[in-house]
């Protein structure tokens, strides 16, 4: 036990050394779909929704092994703040990067993010959440400084609250479309 405590610290500790910090903003820009039952509101008690949506997230990540350019897999994960609809949310992303292609100057690289976290609406009450993207991001051959990209983006949250006798409380909200990655990679 103790041998292997050892060699997780030491492994993080040299991949603090040669990691970055990253600074990553994205948006979705996408179709969402509501679903609201509410048994206690007799005459409006269940409505779906088709709608545009707009989200915004701000990523500040460690990613670990940026140095070393010829790996072919990075990892980044940190904390974030973010605004959809009409909530703020706080979360904690976990991003994995593959190295699809390296040109001369430039690193092309597929980038799957997940993020769960917590909407705070402004309502006044709470719910987690699920934001998901694959991205086809590009950066320097270095991988310093500028990076960005598209790919598609997926969010997804709700609750459900059930009261026996009388039937349930249901939101649930989902989206789906065009999602965005501009960053900045600290070298």
């Amino acid at each position: 036990m103790k041998k292997r405590f050892i060699f997780i610290v030491g492994f993080l500790l040299c991949n603090f050394c040669f990691g970055s910090i990253v600074i990553q903003n994205e948006a979705l820009f996408g179709v969402k779909l509501t679903h609201y039952e509410n048994c206690f509101d007799i005459s409006d008690s269940e409505k779906n929704t088709i709608g545009f949506t707009f989200g915004a997230l701000t990523n500040c990540m460690w990613e670990f092994g940026t140095k070393n350019t010829e790996i072919p897999f990075h990892f980044m994960t940190g904390v974030c703040v973010g605004m959809m609809e009409n909530s703020f949310s706080f979360g904690v992303p976990i991003v994995f990067e593959f190295s699809v292609a390296k040109f001369d100057k430039l690193t092309m690289e597929l980038v799957f993010n997940n993020n769960p976290g917590v909407f705070t609406m402004l309502g006044g009450y709470c719910n987690f959440y699920y934001f998901g993207s694959l991205d086809l991001v590009l950066s320097r051959k270095d991988r310093k400084w500028f990076f960005g990209g598209a790919g598609i983006g997926f969010v997804t949250s709700g609750y459900s609250n059930i009261y026996e006798g009388y039937g349930k409380q249901e939101n649930i909200f989902g989206a789906l479309g065009l999602h965005v990655v501009v960053g900045l990679r600290f070298p």
